[in-house]
């Protein structure tokens, strides 16, 4: 019965090129496709969403016609000439391509798309993440969802020795407690992978160093007594990518408003937490402000760095707001913690030291 079915199919795509190719010479002309495509007696002898894919992958010898076997082979399978990574590719970049521009840029792009450098950035860093993890919670004997909190290491954040200055991004690979880093490798391969994909691992780490960097430069500023631990900057910061993203294309882009939305959830929901419990003196030992930050640096440092696919003018503007504020917050942070006097026993600035 399968077998019958293959055949029908194959005799009607068979049918219909013989009916296109009107010399009767076993081609169909790249010109007459076109003007095929977009005649409105025919348009619907092809299904709609062969239009774009038959004149832009037809033609696969550039000899400007298409063969018998080239054109069942393309109303058979939209992406026949696709492989597996670059049909990955394809399924990653809907998501963060807008519709206007999803039909050609995302088959353009996936078509060309060798995998180098592959995406390997968020998987090395969650796998370094894990060993780091484990180790501690061997050396410390305890696994639980709330430890070890390895708070002697030489990566954490510690307020005590800002001096160590590589600190302010190594605590992403402290965590404390399985279900710490088990939410953060969820958020970060799920949403990171895909966004490096489409974007590179090189715009990817940058984005997440920045996240990481700006949440720890953010909890010395309004949090000048806290320990830090976690990744979770970084992980906002890439879920913050998505909405710059969806900035940078708004009117194109799919699903604008439930990613705006959904961000400003999580970013609420955070804020209005850490202010309950600072309010009512209950330290739940949650950086709230690296996430803030991190989400607040992803957005930012998105914008400048991701790849705008149909740049406008209004965009251009946008890209030196977000580079010069992301940049004064930074610097910000950079000068807090060298002149502030508040922090504990190891002040960094002279003028603290002196008692000037």
């Amino acid at each position: 019965m399968e077998l019958r079915e293959v055949h029908s199919v194959d005799e009607r795509w068979k049918a219909l090129f013989q009916e296109y190719d009107t010399n009767g010479n076993g081609f169909i002309p790249l010109s007459d496709l076109s003007k095929i495509i977009t005649n409105t007696s025919r348009i619907n002898d092809l299904p709609r969403t062969k239009h774009d894919d038959i004149i832009r992958r037809a033609d696969r010898n550039r000899d400007g016609r298409l063969s018998q076997e080239e054109f069942i082979a393309l109303m058979k399978n939209a992406d026949p000439y696709l492989s597996r990574t670059q049909w990955l590719v394809e399924k990653a970049m809907e998501g963060v391509v807008p519709l206007t521009s999803r039909t050609v840029t995302v088959s353009q792009y996936s078509e060309h798309y060798n995998c180098l450098p592959p995406p390997l950035f968020m998987i090395l860093i969650s796998i370094t993440e894990v060993i780091i993890f484990i180790y501690y919670c061997v050396e410390l004997g305890e696994f639980s969802s709330s430890g070890p909190v390895p708070v002697h290491s030489v990566f954490i954040y510690n307020p005590h020795l800002r001096h160590e200055v590589w600190r302010f991004a190594t605590y992403m690979f402290i965590h404390a407690g399985w279900v710490h880093i088990l939410f953060n490798l969820i958020i970060q391969l799920l949403l990171g992978v895909p966004l490096e994909l489409v974007h590179k691992w090189w715009r990817i780490m940058f984005v997440y160093l920045c996240g990481v960097i700006a949440g720890s430069l953010g909890t010395s500023v309004v949090d000048s007594q806290v320990y830090l631990a976690g990744a979770s900057g970084g992980v906002y910061a890439i879920l913050a990518a998505h909405l710059a993203n969806a900035v940078m294309n708004w009117k194109e882009m799919q699903f604008g408003w439930a990613r705006l939305a959904f961000v400003l959830i999580l970013a609420v929901a955070d804020t209005a937490t850490a202010v309950y419990y600072y309010y009512i003196g209950t330290d739940t030992g949650v950086g709230y402000a690296a996430h803030i930050c991190g989400a607040l640096a992803g957005v930012l440092v998105g914008i400048v760095t991701l790849w705008n696919i149909d740049e406008k003018p209004w965009e251009v503007k946008v890209w030196w707001i977000s580079l010069c504020v992301f940049m004064a917050l930074v610097l910000f942070g950079i000068f807090w913690n060298i002149f502030y006097c508040g922090y504990p026993h190891d002040n960094l600035s002279p003028i603290c030291k002196t008692g000037l």
